[in-house]
């Protein structure tokens, strides 16, 4: 098993179509980042937190990671040219003491059930040893963001 590649998963592009998203600044829906070793099955296929493959979520016991992750604040939402993207906060886990191979963004709203928006591939085990773990997200813009739809 390994985390697949980084992209926007396929039923969150049928979801912000059906209007189960709001990503607005006057939103009640509020996102999280939740971190995940090489032994996850993430994928595009990957419809929720805590659905079958989203296993291998890095452990909460004397980490100091909360399973579930951090809120993840969306920034902005913006268009460039034919592309729509989203613009999430950097994360940080202060004291931390673990390795993450990738994430899963998703939405923690009653009403979306935990849909995921996103995975993403950290390209190899990042680690923290009583330090900061950090993700830093790529700057804003069409070609850039994480989350984009074109």
């Amino acid at each position: 098993m390994a985390i697949g590649t980084s992209n926007v998963v396929d039923t969150f592009r049928r979801d912000v179509m059906a209007g189960d998203f709001d990503f607005s600044s006057t939103t009640s829906q509020s996102y999280k980042i939740a971190l995940y070793t090489n032994s996850s099955d993430l994928d595009e296929d990957t419809a929720t937190y805590g659905d079958s493959t989203a296993t291998a979520e890095v452990s909460a016991t004397g980490t100091n990671y909360t399973t579930g992750g951090n809120i993840c604040t969306v920034i902005s939402v913006d268009v460039d040219g034919s592309v729509a993207y989203i613009q999430f906060a950097n994360q940080s886990w202060t004291s931390a003491t673990f390795g993450a191979d990738g994430c899963l963004i998703y939405n923690v709203s009653t009403s979306t059930a935990n849909r995921t928006l996103a995975v993403i591939d950290f390209g190899g085990t990042k680690t923290a040893t009583n330090g900061t773990f950090t993700v830093t997200m790529p700057a804003a813009g069409a070609s850039t963001s994480i989350v984009r739809l074109a």
